[in-house]
């Protein structure tokens, strides 16, 4: 089924990302005894968001993942 991927259908799909992003910093720092009351989580997902998009390990674990899937196949 193809679904059109619209501006609304971007905003929501990034809000749900950054959301899980958030939960899983909080959980994180839960585990570390870390208290994130006084911080402010947006500025810190925003920081997470970046330091991923910009991790050159992240990505080519990506491209080498979608290459030894396209490899078995």
């Amino acid at each position: 089924e193809e679904i059109e991927f619209t501006n609304e259908a971007y905003v929501v799909h990034r809000k749900c990302k950054r959301e899980s992003l958030s939960d899983d910093i909080q959980n994180k720092a839960y585990e570390m005894d870390i208290d994130l009351e006084d911080k402010d989580l947006e500025r810190i997902v925003a920081r997470v968001e970046h330091g991923l998009d910009n991790n050159e390990g992240l990505w080519e674990s990506y491209w080498l993942t979608i290459e030894d899937v396209l490899e078995e196949i």
